[in-house]
């Protein structure tokens, strides 16, 4: 109980997070993420977890996310999110 819960209930995630506008629950970037962790196995959500958020379990109680699961819209310069080629 104290390193939190090992599995990823994806359900119990989306309750626990929070959208920085302009993203919204029900925008189609935010529906395919849930879509495709819902089809990770345990072992991949840990590892996304990690990646993104820098711990790979969930607390166990709600009161105990002492910070929220946040998505944040990407830049809108499009150009500094393209890779380029140096010669």
């Amino acid at each position: 109980m104290v390193c939190g819960k090992r599995d990823i209930d994806i359900e119990y995630l989306k309750a626990n997070t929070r959208y920085r506008p302009p993203m919204k629950v029900n925008d189609k970037t935010v529906e395919m993420m849930w879509r495709v962790l819902e089809s990770f196995n345990s072992e991949q959500r840990q590892m996304f977890l990690r990646f993104v958020w820098g711990q790979s379990r969930l607390p166990y109680n709600p009161a105990d996310f002492t910070q929220k699961f946040e998505i944040t819209p990407a830049p809108r310069n499009d150009d500094i999110m393209l890779p380029i080629s140096r010669k």
